[in-house]
């Protein structure tokens, strides 16, 4: 689990989301940061191989719907 905010240093730039063209910009070019969440789960056993892991992350933005992006792997250890 764990939080955080990401301040936005450099105007100018812009952040975009796959959507439909009539949708603002994912991220303004305004802004002063945005914040995040992250929960996650990691599979990782000391005698076997075979690892995974899955994860949610909303983002958010003032002004702005809250975005959903998350994750998953599989993989093997050495």
């Amino acid at each position: 689990m764990g939080a955080g905010f990401v301040p936005v240093l450099i105007s100018g730039t812009k952040v975009f989301c796959t959507a439909p063209p009539d949708k603002k910009y994912f991220f303004s070019d305004n802004t002063e940061g945005y914040g995040y969440l992250l929960a996650g789960y990691r599979y990782q056993p000391i005698n076997k191989k075979l690892t995974y892991r899955i994860f949610i992350s909303p983002l958010f933005q003032k002004g702005f719907n809250t975005k959903f992006w998350g994750g998953a792997s599989i993989g093997i250890r050495l």
